[in-house]
């Protein structure tokens, strides 16, 4: 340091304070203004995921403003109460008409036409033989796989409800598609076959 300062011709001690500024004005920096980009990236992605989620929220509105006018309908309809609003649920047969299908093939046939009638696409059904192959009478389980709009899913479910031979819905899954503008539903129902 003493040979800088001897070639500059400055004194040593002024120097050591200047030296000593540079190192206090780097360290303000690194204490200072590092820690706060580093909150600013934080808050930027913060603020992206909450433009995600107005932008998701913003193209379901229009769906969600349908199910709450078809939910004060359905109030409108006899025998729906608050505790059960519409007739999704499939639990008696005397609600519900139609002749029982001759056979397994012939119920796979009405549940494909059933998910095509309601404007959905490939559309997949197939039974799972364990108990039905064997000869076991009981409930049969069909898988069903198909996509579409939420709407036309609705309907799917609503006729299918009305159908004397299914017992219940055991299992349902609903994921956005790969490009986003549809929905992939997956159900297994059970069949009464008695």
């Amino acid at each position: 340091m003493r040979r800088i300062a001897q070639a500059l011709q400055i004194p040593v001690e002024c120097t050591r304070k200047l030296a000593i500024s540079v190192m206090a004005v780097a360290l303000s920096v690194l204490a200072g203004v590092v820690p706060g980009r580093i909150v600013m990236g934080h808050l930027d992605s913060k603020i992206r995921e909450a433009h995600r989620q107005l932008d998701e929220r913003a193209s379901l509105a229009p769906l969600y403003e349908s199910l709450k006018k078809e939910k004060t309908s359905l109030y409108a309809l006899p025998g729906n109460t608050p505790s059960r609003p519409c007739g999704l649920f499939l639990d008696g047969p005397s609600e519900k008409t139609g002749p029982k299908p001759s056979g397994l093939s012939d119920a796979l046939l009405k549940i494909r036409a059933i998910s095509e009638r309601s404007s959905m696409r490939h559309v997949d059904v197939s039974p799972e033989l364990n108990g039905a192959a064997a000869g076991n009478a009981g409930p049969v389980a069909v898988n069903v796989s198909f996509s579409g709009k939420f709407e036309n899913f609705r309907t799917f479910l609503v006729d299918i409800s009305a159908l004397p031979y299914v017992k219940n819905i055991a299992y349902l899954s609903i994921e956005r598609t790969q490009n986003g503008r549809a929905l992939d539903f997956k159900t297994k129902i059970m069949l009464a076959m008695d």
